[in-house]
């Protein structure tokens, strides 16, 4: 059985906090900014909901409570697997199991935390048993390496590349965060609208897992998670164990292999400055229209707050815009004016 003792707090950050975020504001609380980071107003949330819903007051946010957020907010989006673990027998090919390393390893939680990262004993990723998959893997030589720039995945074995698969990444406000990390669990069926699969690959739970949106792979748009189509994160997930090397970069996939071909491939010449032209001229820039707008259609679990934060507006501007009389009452289809 998965152990997940899940505990957020101020100053931890990450994609379950923008979904905590996201759930406090459609409940009608100030969930706090920015965006992805606990902050006071955030813990401030956290204290108000534990007193309405009868939960200890500690402006911690523990499974129990993340629990309760979910079912009141967001359902449907519960990942009930990954928060609690499984409580069905697993799958043939979802043997559990610990390595030598991880048991030498044990009662030393969050000293190995990967480059970059500072490691939090207290944090999201507290006590964990990381279930994976062990006939074969033991000495398995893969590598996972996300290119941001293509939005591709590329599963290599040694310098071998196996397959490349289009992926969804960060939007700009809650980017994927690049650099060397390591595969630290792996969970079949995670629920909610994680897909079939979650590879997690930080401690602060950015993760590698499939969609119930396939029409947005490719896109820029997740909280920081890498998603993939469901049947190619299995594909992934069958080949790689915990500690598969993930590496995050801008670059193309080719590069990481021959960064030094890549770096000496011939730059493009710097375009030479027009001469000056008028405004008439249609190769001028031309003056925006200050009362330009887009349009935006509302999905399940949006808010208003969530909504303007996407576009860096207020949510006042919104209501304005659209002659909003509820701004608790928006309904998924409905097509909103997003001014510039």
């Amino acid at each position: 059985m998965l152990t997940r003792p899940l505990k957020f707090k101020r100053g931890d950050k990450g994609p379950f906090i923008v979904d905590i975020q996201r759930m406090f504001a459609k409940l009608g609380f100030d969930p706090g900014e920015p965006e992805g980071v606990f902050v006071s107003a955030t813990e401030d949330a956290v204290r108000v909901f534990q007193s309405e819903y009868g939960l200890p007051v500690n402006g911690i946010m523990d499974a129990k409570a993340l629990k309760l957020l979910y079912e009141e907010a967001d359902p449907g989006g519960y990942p009930k697997a990954l928060i609690e673990g499984w409580d069905t027998p697993l799958e043939d090919n979802d043997v559990q199991a610990k390595t030598e390393e991880e048991e030498e390893e044990e009662g030393t939680e969050g000293q190995d935390a990967p480059p970059g990262e500072e490691s939090d004993p207290d944090g999201p990723m507290q006590q964990r048993e990381y279930p994976m998959k062990t006939t074969g893997m033991e000495e398995s030589d893969h590598t996972i390496v996300i290119s941001l720039s293509q939005r591709a995945l590329g599963l290599y074995e040694g310098d071998r590349l196996l397959n490349r698969y289009p992926v969804a990444i960060g939007k700009p406000s809650t980017p994927t965060p690049a650099g060397t990390h390591k595969v630290l669990e792996k969970v079949p069926h995670p629920g909610g609208g994680l897909g079939t699969r979650w590879i997690g690959f930080t401690y602060q739970m950015h993760g590698i897992h499939g969609t119930n949106r396939p029409d947005l792979i490719g896109s820029e748009v997740s909280n920081g998670c890498v998603r993939m189509h469901n049947a190619n994160v299995e594909e992934v997930y069958e080949k790689i164990s915990v500690g598969t090397p993930v590496v995050v970069i801008a670059a193309p996939l080719e590069s990481w292999l021959r960064p030094a071909d890549y770096e000496s491939q011939p730059k493009p010449e710097p375009k030479q400055p027009k001469e000056h032209v008028g405004l008439l001229d249609p190769a001028a820039p031309q003056p925006k229209d200050s009362k330009s707008t887009n349009t935006y259609i509302v999905k399940s679990g949006d808010s208003l707050w969530a909504i303007a934060k996407q576009f860096g507006i207020t949510t006042d501007a919104i209501i304005i815009a659209n002659k909003i009389k509820d701004p608790n009452l928006i309904f998924p289809g409905e097509i909103l004016e997003i001014p510039q």
